[in-house]
C-alpha cells in the first residue's frame, strides 16, 4: 500500500510547489484543505482517463486543492488550471489518513479511484490495480471490501446530494491563496 502526502514530499519527480494548509470545521465539511500550486514546471503531467479524452494536470500555475474528510476512508484531489477552471476532482478511496511528524495530512492508497469531470461525467479506475493487490496480499480483503463499500457510498451521496467538496473548491481555493505558505 502506497502512502501519499498532501505536499507531495512522497514524489519521486521533483517539482518547485507552493504548498499551504488549513483545517476546517463547519457545517458542510470537517477535516484538512491542502493547497499545492505548481510552478517552473518543466515537463507537464497529462492524464488520460479514457482513450479519448486527454487533459493536463501539472503545469505552471496549476492548482491541487486536496480535502482530507474526517472519519472517511477517501481524499480528493482537485485541480484548477491557472484560468481558474474546473479540471477535474480525482478521489482516491483510501485505508486511513493521518498527518506525518511535520502535520502533513497523508493517506493510505487502496487503489480504487474515482475521477469526476466538471461536466459531471465519472469513471471509475484501477479496479484491476485494487484485485491485483488483494491477490498478491499487498491489501486484505477486508481492506478490498472497504474500497467497494466506499465507493459505493461515494457515489450514492454525489447521486443523492453532492458532497460538501464539490462545491466550496471555488471558496477554499481563494481562502488558501491569503494563508502565507508552509
Amino acid at each position: 500500500m502506497k502512502r501519499k502526502i498532501a505536499d507531495l514530499s512522497d514524489w519521486k519527480r521533483k517539482l518547485q510547489v507552493t504548498y499551504r494548509q488549513m483545517f476546517v470545521e463547519e457545517a458542510d465539511f470537517k477535516g484538512y484543505v491542502t493547497r499545492v500550486q505548481f510552478g517552473d514546471v518543466q515537463d507537464p503531467i497529462w492524464y488520460q482517463p479514457t482513450a479519448h479524452y486527454r487533459y493536463l494536470l501539472v503545469d505552471d500555475q496549476y492548482v491541487w486543492l486536496q480535502y482530507f474528510p474526517s472519519n472517511a476512508n477517501y481524499a480528493v484531489t482537485t485541480v484548477i488550471d491557472p484560468q481558474g477552471a474546473l479540471v477535474h476532482h480525482y478521489v482516491d478511496i483510501h485505508a486511513g489518513s493521518g498527518v506525518t511528524a511535520d502535520g502533513v495530512p497523508y493517506f493510505d492508497d487502496l487503489f480504487l479511484d474515482l475521477v469526476i469531470l466538471p461536466s459531471g461525467k465519472r469513471f471509475v479506475l484501477d479496479v484491476e490495480e485494487l484485485e491485483e493487490a488483494k491477490e498478491q496480499a499487498v491489501i486484505t480483503s477486508v481492506q478490498s471490501k472497504l474500497a467497494y463499500k466506499t465507493l459505493h457510498d461515494l457515489q450514492q451521496e454525489i447521486e443523492d446530494a453532492g458532497t460538501a467538496w464539490l462545491g466550496r473548491w471555488k471558496r477554499d481555493a481563494k481562502r488558501l491563496s491569503v494563508i502565507h505558505h508552509l
